[in-house]
């Protein structure tokens, strides 16, 4: 064997060792992330563990009936509390970076300090005062007189001004990125709706359920139906993915799908998700420029191409069940905790408060 094949055995002898170690090391990683997101899963949908009472743990979320609801109203405080704090720190922070400080080794600068205002002039406060007296009378001060009172306007005025110029600031901060909220997404009370009776795909034995209530003609619903038939695509075996569908009022269009989703499940309830599909397919395609005639004219080509009973569709489509059906859907819909709009989700009955760009790493998360 020459010196080149010598070296160049060696070299390869390295590679395969090289490759092996990090196989090795790749299962170790990956054995490792399955545990700690288990353990992630768990505390997420069970919550803390509070107490141990004769022998039985009780954890946060799994608390019976007004019970939960009362640690909801307290873990919403703590989470309003939470925000509020991560916002003034974190404008803080940008405000003095803006002012070239770098180093918070000594702490963090006031909004006393960062933010200089013009003081509210004693003319300003006289103006201010006499308003407020001519408008609501003497009691609006207490009765007290303009020399006694102007150090305590003076005081609030100037603290009013700089909470406005702070607020305008924060919210430039967020708009461009420069401040970026990193705290959990905060989940609201369980919901007793039963969800179970709508269609599902996916999982459907998991103990994860993810629920999007859409609409039809919405350009949000649309981007998140996508988004939805991708992720379940691409991970069939991991979560059970429920629709719910709820037409906007004064929508005819998304009122018409609506009814011919109803008559679907009702003719070939089988041919559910391939109707739901291709409606957001089609609907995508015209970008929300859909006329009723066309609307209608697009089921009725879904009907032919999924081999439905197209008069018997069509029959349904106009018919009083397929409207008392739309305004039943409503109804009950209407009264669901946490819902005030599509599209809006839960997970495991529990209203959950994400971004459209939260949903990938939201689902990645709950697998």
């Amino acid at each position: 064997m020459t010196i080149f094949e010598v070296k160049y055995m060696k070299k390869f002898k390295n590679l395969i060792s090289g490759v092996f170690i990090g196989i090795i090391l790749s299962i170790f990683i990956f054995y490792i992330y399955n545990i700690f997101s288990n353990k992630n899963l768990k505390d997420q949908f069970l919550g803390k563990k509070l107490i141990e009472v004769n022998g039985k743990i009780w954890y946060g979320e799994a608390l019976p009936n007004e019970a939960l609801i009362d640690y909801y109203n307290l873990e919403g405080n703590i989470d309003h509390a939470e925000k509020e704090f991560a916002s003034q720190i974190g404008l803080r922070i940008a405000l003095a970076n803006e002012n070239g400080v770098t180093d918070f080794s000594k702490g963090i600068p006031s909004l006393n300090e960062l933010i200089k205002i013009e003081p509210i002039s004693e003319i300003e406060l006289k103006k201010y005062y006499d308003f407020h007296l001519k408008k609501d009378g003497p009691i609006v001060f207490y009765g007290q007189s303009f020399d006694k009172i102007k150090e305590q306007l003076r005081f609030q005025l100037n603290n009013q001004k700089r909470t406005d110029i702070a607020e305008k600031k924060l919210q430039e901060y967020i708009l461009s990125n420069k401040i970026k909220f990193l705290l959990p997404p905060f989940k609201g009370p369980p919901t007793d709706f039963n969800f179970a009776l709508y269609p599902s795909r996916g999982n459907k034995n998991s103990y994860i359920t993810f629920v999007n209530i859409y609409d039809y003609n919405d350009s949000k619903s649309i981007e998140v139906e996508k988004k939805l038939k991708n992720y379940i695509k691409n991970n069939s075996n991991q979560i059970k993915l429920i629709s719910v569908n709820y037409p906007l009022v004064n929508d005819l269009n998304g009122s018409l799908f609506s009814r011919g989703e109803f008559c679907t499940k009702k003719i070939d309830e089988n041919q559910f998700w391939n109707y739901h599909d291709r409606v957001f397919d089609s609907i995508e395609n015209y970008k929300n420029k859909l006329s009723y005639e066309k609307s209608e004219k697009i089921l009725i080509n879904i009907v032919k191409e999924l081999n439905m009973n197209e008069e018997q569709f069509v029959k349904c489509l106009h018919s009083p069940d397929s409207v008392n059906y739309v305004q039943n859907l409503r109804n009950k819909l209407n009264s669901v905790r946490g819902f005030h709009e599509v599209p809006s989700f839960y997970v495991n009955q529990r209203p959950l408060s994400i971004t459209l760009n939260e949903i990938d790493t939201t689902l990645k998360s709950l697998r």
